[in-house]
């Protein structure tokens, strides 16, 4: 059939920095696999459905949450990401029905009605059901600011709210996506996934390559070690936190993924560690 696409309104481009969709059809819900049951539940997680499962799974694997919606029961066929008006009101997936107020952010359809809670939870209306054939996958940033005043007002936390608040990495989403549909591909044969997703861009996200200086004298001060700069390479590396020049003084390059490190002490500490 014909690529299908469920384009994106990015309103509030500040709270909500990337959002993006990805139309996956020849969908079959079923159970998902058995090993994959086991370490959902292991984590603590309920399994529920392979489409659902496999989002979960990718979200401990990886840490991206994502969201996959019915698109035959997604109104407008799209979504449109803004601020609640105040006394708006949408069911959660817990089967809560929830009151908004016009700091909340709200993950809406193409017709301008709620259907999710920003990075928090999905609304009821658009869940998958055991008749669900074509899935649109939501995979986004939001700033943790947003979630840590969002999550306690409504007194709602999540699976996906606990890493959001915490920071992710805005660019890991193209590689959780591809990893969705390549689990999901197992109890699927017939996936199909359509090109011409929506990639749409708020304001300007954390910078994808930043360093810091770091001189083996303060790792030293600070840790009370007789290392060289030369053993930094092999305790850094394999964490992601790659070493690079020559000397006492090494750059050091911050991984995406670890928006908690951002100076000298932060390395120093994974060194530590």
């Amino acid at each position: 059939g014909e690529a299908r696409s469920a384009p994106v309104e990015l309103i509030d481009g500040d709270r909500c920095r990337r959002f993006t969709t990805t139309v996956m059809s020849g969908v079959q819900i079923g159970p998902s696999a058995g090993w994959m049951q086991r370490r959902l539940t292991a984590a603590g997680m309920r399994p529920i459905s392979n489409v659902v499962d496999v989002s979960n799974y990718v979200m401990l694997e990886l840490n991206q949450p994502s969201h996959p919606y019915d698109l035959d029961r997604l109104g407008g066929g799209g979504f449109r990401i803004r601020t609640a008006r105040a006394g708006e009101q949408m069911a959660t997936l817990d089967g809560v029905t929830r009151t908004f107020s016009d700091t909340d952010l709200l993950i809406c359809d193409g017709d301008d009605a709620p259907i999710g809670i920003g990075g928090i939870m999905g609304g009821l209306d658009t869940e998958i059901t055991d008749d669900t054939a074509t899935v649109v996958l939501e995979a986004a940033w939001f700033t943790p600011a947003t979630i840590l005043e969002m999550s306690p007002r409504l007194q709602l936390r999540s699976e996906a709210s606990i890493r959001y608040e915490r920071g992710c990495d805005p660019y890991v989403i193209d590689t959780a996506v591809a990893r969705f549909a390549e689990l999901l591909g197992e109890t699927c044969p017939d996936l199909v996934v359509h090109a011409g997703g929506a990639d749409a861009r708020g304001s300007e996200l954390p910078a994808e390559r930043r360093s810091v200086t770091v001189r083996v004298t303060e790792v030293n001060r600070i840790l009370g070690t007789t290392l060289s700069a030369d053993d930094l390479p092999a305790l850094l590396d394999p964490i992601g936190f790659t070493v690079s020049g020559e000397g006492d003084t090494r750059t050091v390059a911050l991984p995406t993924w670890r928006p908690d490190s951002v100076a000298e002490v932060d390395v120093i500490e994974e060194v530590a560690r």
